[in-house]
């Protein structure tokens, strides 16, 4: 007869194996977008990387959210800057790295200036003096 360990029993006993497989997919699924995203970062620059890079981390962000969704029917989730704390059934915690929140980060570094510019064009617009409007009627009799 096998052996568990203690963590093998808490683990186990808190969380079935048949909750935990799909989010190990979604997780591999993250890492390889990653890897991928440092690679293009790497590799190339031409004038598409920017877009290929916001593609890929609005799809790492999506995914470690929906991984997070899953999670959430299993313990409880609480989310902090740039952090998350997951607590099990028996009451113990992991502190983790929000990888969503990075990202979120990252495409606003990616973006700044054109939302810079963005902002301005838009803060312009709603500040600008209206002119009065013209009929061709004069007040005046």
């Amino acid at each position: 007869m096998e052996t568990l360990n203690l963590l093998q029993i808490l683990v186990y006993s808190v969380i079935p194996t048949e909750s935990i497989e799909p989010m190990y997919r979604v997780q591999e699924a993250i890492a390889v977008l990653i890897v991928l995203a440092i690679i293009v970062y790497v590799l190339f620059t031409n004038r598409y990387v920017k877009y290929i890079l916001t593609g890929l981390l609005l799809i790492i962000t999506i995914l470690h959210y929906t991984l997070l969704a899953m999670a959430a029917t299993l313990e409880t989730l609480r989310i902090l800057p740039l952090t998350i704390i997951e607590t099990n059934k028996l009451g113990y915690s992991t502190a983790t790295i929000d990888i969503g929140q990075i990202t979120i980060i990252a495409l606003l570094i990616m973006w700044r200036k054109n939302l810079v510019t963005w902002m301005k064009t838009l803060w312009t617009k709603t500040t600008a003096r209206k002119q009065p409007i013209k009929t061709g009627h004069s007040r005046e009799e």
